[in-house]
């Protein structure tokens, strides 16, 4: 049953394509086609060009033209202008001249302003006093009034430590962590800079004066 439907349909399409192509085949009409005619008409000849004449050439042999008579006058009719007779009196060219005297003597030249050079200034050299020494450079080394107290932490790795600080004494004789230098264990460093600063000197005296001391701390800290 699908096979005849299919064969309907193509032909169907068939006829359809048939009956369009000839209804557009009936609607054709030919251009209306239209003949021009052409008129030839034919022009006159241009006139001819009028001829042009020649000039006659005149003759060579011709006599030269005569020479007109002028009338030269050999004498000068005499003026009649006054004669000027010439003054009895010289006059002499040269003039004397007066020479330039000057009464009034000329003023000097003003003398160029002086101009003073400034004193070079001297270096002022400000001494500022020291207040901070070395152990070695202090009247007497500082003796320990009080030791920092040392605990092991509990959650501190390893059973030893080696912890190097860089401390300042005061006037007053207390402790100051300038500078953690090196610690091969740093569970530690918290309790070397806590034991440093715990520790209490007398004060560091130069010449008499009290003053600051600096020096370097290796603490050896060993688990019990």
């Amino acid at each position: 049953m699908a096979k005849y439907s299919i064969i309907f349909g193509i032909l169907l399409s068939a006829l359809l394509y048939c009956l369009l192509t000839l209804s557009r085949l009936g609607k054709y009409e030919e251009p209306d086609m239209k003949i021009l005619e052409v008129e030839v008409v034919e022009m006159p000849a241009p006139p001819a060009p009028p001829e042009m004449e020649v000039p006659e050439e005149e003759p060579d042999d011709l006599p030269p033209p005569p020479t007109p008579d002028i009338d030269m006058v050999e004498t000068l009719a005499p003026l009649d202008q006054p004669v000027i007779e010439l003054s009895p009196n010289k006059i002499s060219i040269t003039t004397p001249v007066e020479t330039f005297r000057q009464t009034n003597a000329v003023a000097d030249l003003p003398a160029p302003p002086v101009v003073k050079k400034a004193a070079p200034k001297k270096a002022v050299v400000r001494t500022v006093a020291r207040t901070e020494f070395a152990i070695s450079e202090l009247d007497n080394a500082p003796k320990v009034i009080r030791k920092g107290k040392f605990r092991w932490p509990r959650t501190a790795k390893g059973r030893s430590a080696k912890i190097s600080l860089r401390l300042k004494i005061t006037k007053t004789g207390d402790v100051k962590v300038i500078k953690l230098l090196s610690s091969d264990n740093p569970d530690l460093n918290e309790t070397a800079i806590r034991v440093a600063t715990q520790t209490k000197f007398t004060p560091p005296r130069k010449n008499g004066k009290v003053v600051e001391a600096t020096y370097t701390k290796t603490f050896q800290l060993m688990k019990p």
